[in-house]
């Protein structure tokens, strides 16, 4: 059922506030106020499940978002590795996000996402989730 899953990730992200070049280096970004609409979709048909969080990356260099859906199974599937645009140099702002699924069985899916900086540092992670019918 894993090779069924079809996911795309499709990110735009929009920055607030300005870059801190106070902080040392090496920080992990950290991730908060998640936000999405919560909903049902139907087994076999592709969906999207869309939202909103907000970072705070003291050391500003906050590089690629990665998510991962755990199915009703337990198995998971990463979703591509993706390089939100304009989230680098940036010390906070809000990054959209827009999950495209096909969930290949019946059941409650959960989709974790953080982000990854240029000194391999990974932030919290941020959950949620889905249905399917």
């Amino acid at each position: 059922m894993l090779a069924e899953l079809c996911a795309l990730v499709l990110l735009t992200t929009v920055i607030a506030c300005s870059e801190d070049t106070e902080t040392p280096s090496g920080s992990a970004s950290v991730l908060s106020e998640m936000s999405y609409q919560e909903t049902t979709f139907t087994v076999g048909t592709q969906s999207t499940l869309s939202g909103t969080f907000t970072f705070a990356d003291p050391d500003s260099d906050a590089k690629m978002l990665h998510v991962e859906l755990t199915m009703p199974s337990g198995q998971s599937q990463p979703f591509p590795t993706s390089e939100p645009q304009g989230v680098h140099g940036k010390s906070a702002g809000t990054v959209m996000f827009a999950l495209a699924v096909i969930p290949p069985a019946p059941g409650t899916y959960t989709f974790e996402m953080w982000l990854s900086d240029d000194g391999g540092n990974d932030s919290n992670k941020l959950s949620g989730t889905f249905d399917a019918l």
